[in-house]
Formats: C-alpha cells, structure tokens, sequence
C-alpha cells in the first residue's frame, strides 16, 4: 500500500493552538490501495474522502506543491505490512492521529502534526514501511 502524507502550514479551529510549529499544522493522507487513490481529511465538518484520479504518481507529486500554496511538506511511503489495531472511538481524533491509523503505519501515539512528520522520519526502515519521497518547502 501507498500512503502519501500531505503536511500543510495553516489550519483552524483548536488546533492552532496545539501545533507548536510554524511549518506543519495539519495534515491529510492520500492512500492507494492497487485499485485508486483516496484523499481522506479531518476539517471542522468531520472526516472526507474522495477519489483522485492520477496517472502518473511521480508527476502528481511534483506538480502538487504549486497546486497548493498552503502545503509545507509530503512523505510518500510504502508500506509493506499494516499494524493491527484496534479502534478506539475514545481516542483523540486529530488530523495527525486520524492520518496515521489510516495508513496502518505502526507508530506511536502523536500528539501533533510535527510529531507525527518526525517519527514518520525516525521510524524509516525501522517499522514495515519505507519513504519513497520526501519533500519540503524552504
């Protein structure tokens, strides 16, 4: 499975509060599962999903950051084995929290956006996923 992180450096609501960084503020997850591509976001009117059509993968995340100008960062991640996890609907329901139980990347719990982007960095070969491509505004 393909997981791409989309980090972005505004948001709204309480969350803005909680962010503790300037570059990443909010954050969703574009998944592909061999079938097609599935943007799922947690905003103020709850969890979204659409299918996106893209033809080349490559090309997409190239282009992506002039097609939005609010975008801080993207990992794209392979995941070879994804965690098995029980749902909690107790549990904090964060973008980041949502994102990462989304993709079934065995991490632990995150707190923010920005610990969410730096334990998908740590855990790099660690854990049963690899990051194909990373990238960052400067």
């Amino acid at each position: 499975m393909i997981a791409i992180f989309l980090f972005y450096d505004k948001t709204h609501g309480i969350n803005k509060s909680l962010t503790f960084s300037k570059d990443l503020k909010h954050c969703n997850i574009i998944t592909f599962d061999g079938r097609g591509y599935v943007m799922t976001t947690l905003d103020q009117t709850g969890i979204s999903s659409r299918i996106i059509r893209i033809g080349n993968l490559s090309k997409f995340l190239k282009r992506l950051p002039a097609l939005m100008p609010d975008l801080s960062s993207i990992i794209s991640t392979f995941i070879n084995c994804r965690a098995k996890r029980k749902w909690n609907p107790l549990s904090i329901n964060s973008c980041n929290e949502v994102s990462r139980r989304i993709s079934g990347i065995d991490l632990p719990i995150t707190f923010n956006v920005a610990t969410l982007y730096y334990y998908l960095i740590y855990f790099n070969g660690k854990r049963e996923y690899d990051i194909d491509y990373i990238w960052r505004r400067t």
